[in-house]
């Protein structure tokens, strides 16, 4: 025996066959109420990379700039900071 409950939604309704506009709104409904933390959590990692590589391109030109272009004198003077900077590296480099 199968028993069947009259609803009111339903009665309300009048049709209740799948019309283009109310499937779209039922893919909209499904796409508002849809779990979303994975992709907050994919667009955190792309943010976060894309701001690494951003910074890395712009911490390597600050270090490393295009020597041909400067006199002598800040020439000698940014191979000596650079000296320095990798010996501070490697005093906090882990030993292999």
């Amino acid at each position: 025996m199968t028993t069947t409950l009259a609803s009111p939604a339903l009665t309300a309704a009048g049709e209740t066959h799948a019309s283009p506009a109310r499937l779209i709104r039922a893919e909209i409904m499904k796409i508002r109420t849809t779990n979303t933390w994975w992709l907050f959590g994919i667009g955190m990692v792309l943010v976060t990379g894309l701001a690494l590589t951003i910074n890395g391109l712009e911490h390597h030109y600050t270090l490393f700039p295009p020597l041909g272009s400067m006199p002598p004198e800040e020439q000698a003077w940014w191979a000596s900071y650079r000296d320095r900077l990798e010996q501070a590296a490697l005093s906090f480099k882990s030993p292999q």
